[in-house]
């Protein structure tokens, strides 16, 4: 593969010379494309292209067994948010509980 020649341009001014342009990626240019001073694409031969593709099509389990990773992860955190929100709530019941008591052995013992 040749040495990475890019040159940043700006879409209207290739407008003209789209022709030219794309003989040059052909012959294994690349350019990343721009438009309102913002770069928005990179312009590269096929065969380079086909190799990115090839790369992110690759079918090894790694990416699946991450996404599966993650989604564990995910269940196992709802889980344990569950299982505390339930605990904290079960602690607020029994101290309004507890206050209760509290309040009716004062009342009791004041008679």
């Amino acid at each position: 593969m040749n040495q990475v020649d890019e040159d940043v341009i700006q879409s209207y001014d290739e407008k003209v010379r789209w022709s030219r342009l794309l003989d040059r990626v052909a012959q294994d240019h690349r350019y990343v494309l721009g438009k309102h001073d913002r770069v928005v694409a990179a312009l590269v031969p096929m065969e380079e292209c086909g190799a990115l593709t090839a790369r992110d099509a690759d079918d090894s389990s790694e990416p699946r067994e991450l996404a599966a990773m993650v989604e564990r992860l995910q269940a196992e955190k709802e889980a344990t948010t569950a299982a505390l929100d339930s605990a904290f709530a079960e602690i607020g019941h029994t101290r309004e509980r507890l206050s209760a008591l509290r309040a009716q052995r004062e009342h009791e013992v004041g008679r």
